[in-house]
């Protein structure tokens, strides 16, 4: 037994230190990543955002999820020129259903950098689309962002022009719940006291500030409050 003894160790020993090591885990799901990345985005965490994308991307160059998530980032992080680029890619990559969502975005991001023309011909296709469908609500609330769009830049005639048509668009919807008929009546008030701000007419400005405070007096509207509080302090 004592002449084996060594021997045996010397196997033991052997075979213990040459085990294989066991596999690294493997890596996050991308549905888990992404959810974590948006999650970040929409906690303010841009960079670590951007940085989980990123990896991502690394993995899965043809996501829509994963560029539309990091151009988002991008663009509020202020790197607009990639922040274009991934969105641009995210149009190429998605659905019928989230194109039109993709396209807003990239028409936001020219926003930012004072391409108002690039902008506009982005959310008129969309509010094209949407008004083709049938879906006068959708197509209303792309009038409304394209009003604000040149509401911002100064041109106040364009912007007057999109609202309108926000608030034309809107009305198209058949069976409308009285609330959003004054949904409706509340954002073109609200909408023509910034115009009438901006061209210096503050009586206009306040008549159409009354006509904001009776619908939301109305009722059914609640979370709308926080409007009138910043119309207040625009026109002032």
């Amino acid at each position: 037994m004592r002449a084996w003894s060594l021997p045996l160790m010397l196997v033991a020993a052997c075979l213990s230190a040459c085990r294989t090591p066991p596999p690294p885990p493997p890596p996050p799901p991308l549905d888990a990543l992404l959810s974590q990345a948006s999650a970040l985005d929409l906690a303010g965490k841009q960079e670590a955002a951007i940085a989980i994308f990123r990896d991502v991307l690394t993995r899965d160059p043809d996501s829509y999820r994963a560029h539309y998530g990091l151009g988002r980032a991008l663009d509020l992080a202020g790197h607009y020129d990639e922040a274009r680029d991934h969105f641009s890619k995210a149009i190429e990559l998605a659905s019928p259903g989230d194109r039109d969502q993709a396209q807003r975005m990239l028409a936001i991001a020219w926003t930012f950098v004072g391409k108002v023309d690039e902008a506009s011909a982005l959310f008129q296709q969309v509010f094209n689309r949407q008004l083709a469908d049938g879906n006068f609500g959708g197509a209303a609330d792309v009038a409304s962002e394209l009003g604000r769009v040149y509401l911002e830049h100064g041109d106040l005639d364009q912007a007057e022009a999109w609202y309108r048509t926000a608030h034309d668009t809107a009305a198209r919807e058949t069976g409308r719940p009285q609330w959003r008929v004054d949904l409706a009546d509340m954002r073109w008030a609200h909408a023509r006291a910034r115009i009438a701000a901006r061209r210096g007419r503050a009586g206009e400005a306040r008549r159409q500030e009354a006509v904001v405070l009776h619908l939301l007096g109305k009722g059914g509207n609640d979370d709308q409050k926080i409007q009138y509080q910043y119309l207040l302090g625009y026109v002032d």
